[in-house]
Parts: structure tokens; sequence; C-alpha cells
């Protein structure tokens, strides 16, 4: 009977034992373990509150087929164990009952319950944050998407490649105002001299106008 009951309890969550008390199979979550990087499964208990529930005729039907036998004899072989079971415990005994706990006289006519350790069939798990160094996701630049990836090699790049655009133009500055003061210099100054630039730029584009 204790196996069938057993049964009952695990299946239901909750079994009635009128003169005894209400099991409950109670289900605490999974708790995370941060000194210890694990995820810890879920854990199970069973706890004798001092309410009863009144067993319907389906809870009857379930036990005669467990044990093999009609619902009639069922509903007797129940009454007899409670009664044995009462019986037990009010004479002092200590009744052990597999998977569930100890029961055992109290103060005031009280049972006492001890919970048996319930071995889940879920196991711990390994929780260590994993980091993906080149991993690529979309990233919102303005009203474009760019990759991270193309972010990097952005924020990456050199920064003086945007900033040495002047050099060139500056050389070309420098070069043309010492060749008009060389030119200057040994021409002499007259409002009728003109400059041959294109002598210095032959293959500039915007001399050839």
């Amino acid at each position: 009977m204790f196996a069938a009951l057993y049964r009952y309890l695990i299946i239901n969550h909750q079994l009635s034992l009128p003169g005894v008390g209400r099991f409950v199979l109670e289900r605490t979550s999974a708790q995370s373990d941060f000194v210890n990087k694990q995820i810890q499964a879920p854990a199970y208990s069973i706890s004798l509150q001092q309410d009863t529930l009144p067993h319907s005729g389906s809870f009857f039907k379930w036990l005669g087929g467990a044990l093999t036998i009609s619902e009639r004899e069922a509903i007797i072989k129940f009454n007899d164990f409670l009664f044995d079971l009462k019986k037990q415990i009010s004479d002092g005994a200590i009744v052990k009952w597999d998977h569930v706990g100890e029961l055992k006289k109290g103060m005031g006519g009280k049972i006492n319950f001890t919970a048996a350790n319930i071995e889940t069939p879920e196991t711990s798990i390994i929780a260590e944050k994993i980091i993906r160094e080149h991993a690529s996701h979309t990233i919102r630049v303005g009203a474009e998407e760019k990759s991270s990836v193309e972010m990097q090699e952005l924020l990456q790049s050199p920064a003086g490649s945007k900033s040495r655009w002047w050099i060139l133009p500056l050389i070309l500055f420098v070069i043309t105002v010492a060749f008009i003061v060389w030119y200057m210099i040994t021409n002499g100054f007259s409002p009728g001299n003109t400059i041959p630039l294109a002598s210095i730029f032959p293959n500039a584009p915007f001399l050839a106008l």
C-alpha cells in the first residue's frame, strides 16, 4: 500500500490520509549559484499539513487499478491500512515510509513527520559567461545599419589618414609662392609681366584653359 500511495503522491503532488494529515509534494525552482558558477537543479520536498481533503471516487478507482483489485476492495484495503497506520503511531512506533519520511507520535496527540531526502532527476549545470570576441552583430548608426566588425574597423583605422589631406595643397602653395618670389627677383616686377605657372605645373589641368 505504501508504494501505491507514494506513486499517487508523486503524480498528484498531494495525498490525504484522514486522521494523519495531508502530504504535499513541493518543488523549489532552480537557483543561481554565482559563487560556484552553477545553476542548481530544482529541489523537491514533502511536508505534512494538518488539514485533509475527502477522497473522491476517482481516488479509489485509481488505487484499485494500481493494486489490480476492484474499487470496493480498494476502499476496504485503504481503510484497513489507515487504521493500522494510526494504531502503530498511537502505540509509539516509528513508521518509516520509503522515499517519503518517518511518522511518529508527537505532543498533544499530533503526529510528527520527518521528511526524507528526495533525489531529483535533474542535475546542476555549469553557468559560465561566454565571451565571443569576434562575434558579429548589427548596430544602428544614424539611419544606417553596420555590423560590429565594420564599426570596429572604422574605430581602429588611423585617425591621421583623414586629417592629412591638406599636406599636398600646402606643398603646392609653398612651391608656387617660392617660384613667384624667384621670378620677380630675376625678371623684375612690372604690370605687364606674367608668371608662367604652367612651367611649374605642366600637367595641371586647371592651367590648360
